[in-house]
């Protein structure tokens, strides 16, 4: 073989075989070294991203503090009133109810409420459901507006199925400012209109503005609501509530409140 270095003809054939790789050039050489290099250099990071996100992250990942797991057994239950109701002179009538969350270290990142009314045997005869959210020491007003008036002897507002969560995951009432509040009158409705601004460094879907319209002796005597789709935070945005001008309303004496989910952290 050694002579064929000096047969070019020879040379060639060898080379088309493979047998003189070692006369290529030390550039081309490097140049393959490198991408051969870098190329399995990118299959083993992809050999060992897919196993630390598919089996090692999920593993270390914190368990969900809902429920037992954060202790909430001994969680006071959620305190409920009684059930207010407004007739609006329209044939229809605004059913209002509180909860109090006296818990400083659970919230509950969901439950089902209903507004039960029951016959003189004690059959619920009509219910009204929904589903809600609540903070550590909180105090929530729950609003069902423009039903036909219910006329049974008993009513009672009752909460079930209470996802606890703790403090840490749910986080803090959203803070939440109103100003420019103007009421006003009219011939048919009343309403209190002003600006909402979220003051808190989360962004917020669903806000839900409340108003309780109070008498002149700051007894509740209307209440009704909206919904704004999104705050983001700094953000402020106008806002509107009505209620029909029933007899003893008055619009000046009221009271705002906001309710919005923060995104839950376990």
């Amino acid at each position: 073989m050694s002579g064929s270095a000096g047969d070019p003809a020879a040379a060639a054939a060898l080379s088309k075989r493979g047998l003189l790789f070692y006369n290529e050039p030390m550039s081309t050489r490097r140049a393959k070294q490198v991408i051969y290099g870098a190329f399995y250099a990118i299959l083993w990071f992809a050999v060992f991203a897919f196993i630390y996100y598919v089996a090692v992250r999920p593993a270390l990942a914190p368990v969900p503090c809902a429920g037992p797991a954060c202790g909430s057994e001994n969680a006071r239950a959620l305190a409920t009133s009684t059930i207010w109701s407004f007739l609006d002179g329209t044939q229809s009538a605004t059913y209002l109810a509180r909860v109090t969350n006296a818990n400083p270290g659970f919230g509950a990142a969901s439950f089902d409420y209903a507004f039960d009314f029951f016959d003189a045997s004690g059959t619920v005869a009509r219910t009204i459901e929904g589903s809600s959210f609540i903070y550590p020491n909180e105090v929530k007003y729950f609003v069902a507006p423009n039903y036909v008036p219910i006329e049974e002897p008993y009513a009672s507002f009752d909460i079930s199925n209470v996802q606890w969560v703790s403090s840490s995951s749910i986080g803090a009432v959203p803070r939440f400012s109103f100003s420019d509040v103007q009421a006003a009158t009219g011939t048919a409705v009343v309403s209190v209109s002003g600006r909402i601004t979220n003051n808190d460094i989360a962004a917020f879907r669903d806000v839900t503005v409340v108003v309780i319209f109070k008498d002149g002796a700051g007894n509740p005597a209307g209440a009704s609501e909206t919904e704004l789709d999104s705050l983001a935070p700094g953000e402020s945005a106008p806002f509107t509530v009505s209620y029909p001008a029933v007899p003893g309303v008055n619009p000046a004496v009221n009271e705002l409140d906001a309710y919005a989910l923060r995104p839950v952290v376990y």
